[in-house]
């Protein structure tokens, strides 16, 4: 993507497509402290391992943390 919006666009698409965490999992423990949108990040702990879950009230952001789960292998509900 060579445009700067486009990129902001496909963030925005991709934050779409991806599920909301469950309101029993926005607290103020799983947020994500400095940013300027709220965003969670939820560990789950099965077989020694740790995944991760996540969400924000912002489009880009929840895009740009999706992207982020993406790299570290994370299941994404």
């Amino acid at each position: 993507i060579n445009d700067s919006q486009q990129k902001y666009l496909w963030l925005m698409e991709l934050g779409k497509k991806t599920a909301t965490l469950d309101k029993e999992y926005k607290r103020k423990e799983f947020e994500v402290p400095g940013c300027q949108s709220q965003t969670w990040l939820v560990p789950h702990f099965s077989d020694d391992r740790i995944y991760f879950t996540a969400d924000s009230a912002a489009l880009i952001s929840k895009g740009m943390v999706m992207i982020i789960l993406h790299i570290l292998g994370s299941w994404i509900i």
